[in-house]
């Protein structure tokens, strides 16, 4: 009896009894044991979120806000709140600074000095072209942009990639004779402890010819081999005369940048001992030439361009032609020899029809196998617009893009001529393939309307 009990109350009882977890003890406890400071319906309300605003905006978030603004609107985000003035002298967000010193913006670029480090600045963008004419305004943004480059000098930035100073000559029309010596000694300073300077941009700064030869130097000794973009079109006075002198100084200069990819120069210092210089670099692949010049200049020889073009296959040349006095300078200027790929041509008023179609005959002869760009600025229109259109759109037949510009683009003989021009790409008439068509700026859409959107959109009914 006692044995079969005891096995009936060991089989009653669970093998491997589960322990139900020991109940936590609320901490919500005061003084006495078990009076709890509130009641379980406190405890199950949840307590609301914090509303976040524009002010709790993550340090990182307002960092990259910075960086896709401009400098005018960087400030005006400083000044909102404290929160979002924090990130504004951090140097990340001042890789690339823009300024103009037109006697308006100048107080921005002394504030930059004062409050910002320029140690970081990378992209360095100073454009004076809209110089204002009134000589104590000229004469305080003159001061200005001295001090601001003398700032860079200061604090011991060697490390700039792209220097971008343009139109400096507008500055001196007051105070040439001490902007001429200040700025001289501050830009050769600023380039001359520069290391990894890759574009350098000196548009427009029109200085004498012992000024300008010194401070290409000074750039080209430093960091010469590291310069890949060169932009110094007008970079000259022009009282300067181009001679052999002149071709010899400036080409000997200029071997200092032996892996320019980009050279922009103005057509004055064009010369055969330039082209073999940059034949012998074999790295050209875009050559620019910008050309205001009513007197005929001697120009390079087609054996140049041939041995220029054959050093460098990939070489792109493009020419900026204004002003151009007359059909005897177009011709000198435009050699056959000329591997032109790229053509912007503003047609004068004064211009006859004999004129302008003989250069356009002349265009379409001798660059219909490398012609790819042009772009046409025609400041008045006639009836043989027609013809000059038709003899660039049927020979050149490397032809892929058209940009037409016209005061009188309302007037029905260019509706005509664009009309047809345009029906001969169109139908196939052409041998080119023409992929862009713009009309003062608007972009035609192709397609097959195309004709049609030319028709109807741009040029009207007719």
């Amino acid at each position: 009896m006692g044995v079969s009990s005891t096995k009936r109350n060991i089989e009653e009882e669970p093998e491997n009894p589960k322990e139900e977890p020991p109940q936590k003890k609320s901490k919500l406890s005061s003084g006495a044991e078990g009076e709890p400071c509130c009641s379980n319906e406190s405890l199950d309300q949840k307590t609301p979120d914090k509303v976040l605003g524009w002010a709790d905006l993550p340090y990182v978030a307002l960092l990259q806000i910075y960086s896709f603004l401009p400098n005018k609107y960087r400030y005006n985000m400083a000044l909102t709140c404290q929160a979002w003035s924090k990130p504004f002298a951090r140097p990340e967000i001042w890789r690339s600074v823009s300024f103009r010193f037109d006697s308006h913006e100048d107080y921005r670029a002394k504030l930059f000095c004062e409050y910002l480090s320029l140690s970081g600045v990378r992209y360095l963008d100073i454009n004076c072209a809209n110089s204002t004419n009134s000589p104590i305004n000229e004469f305080c943004s003159l001061l200005h942009l001295n001090k601001f480059l003398q700032c860079f000098i200061t604090c011991g930035n060697t490390k700039l990639i792209a220097l971008n100073l343009t139109h400096l000559s507008s500055m001196s029309n007051w105070f040439k004779w001490l902007w001429n010596e200040d700025r001289m000694v501050v830009l050769y300073e600023l380039l001359a402890c520069q290391t990894d300077l890759k574009y350098l941009n000196l548009s427009g700064a029109e200085l004498k010819q012992e000024q300008g030869l010194a401070l290409l130097g000074a750039a080209g000794q430093r960091c010469g081999t590291t310069i890949q973009c060169l932009k110094i079109d007008h970079f000259f006075a022009k009282e300067v005369q181009r001679d052999n002198q002149f071709s010899t100084d400036f080409t000997v200069t200029m071997e200092h940048f032996p892996k320019l990819v980009h050279l922009t120069v103005s057509i004055q210092y064009l010369s055969n001992e330039l082209l073999n210089s940059l034949a012998n670099f074999g790295s050209l692949k875009c050559l620019c030439v910008h050309s205001n010049t009513t007197r005929e200049l001697i120009q390079p020889s087609t054996e140049s361009w041939d041995h220029l073009r054959l050093s460098c296959p990939n070489l792109q040349v493009h020419y900026i032609l204004k002003n151009i006095g007359s059909r005897s300078v177009f011709l000198n200027i435009l050699t056959p020899g000329i591997p032109l790929t790229s053509l912007e041509w503003e047609l004068e008023k004064y211009w006859g029809q004999n004129s302008g179609l003989y250069c356009c005959r002349y265009i379409a002869d001798n660059y219909k196998n490398t012609l790819k760009h042009l772009d046409l600025t025609l400041n008045e229109t006639s009836q043989w617009s027609l013809e000059m259109y038709s003899e660039i759109v049927d020979k050149c037949t490397k032809l892929k893009a058209l940009n037409v510009k016209s005061s009188d683009s309302t007037s029905k003989t260019f509706k005509s001529a664009m009309r047809k021009c345009v029906r001969k790409t169109v139908n196939g008439q052409a041998k080119n393939e023409i992929g862009q068509f713009t009309l003062n700026g608007v972009n035609v859409p192709q397609g097959q309307s195309w004709i049609n959107n030319i028709l109807e959109w741009v040029l009207g009914t007719y």
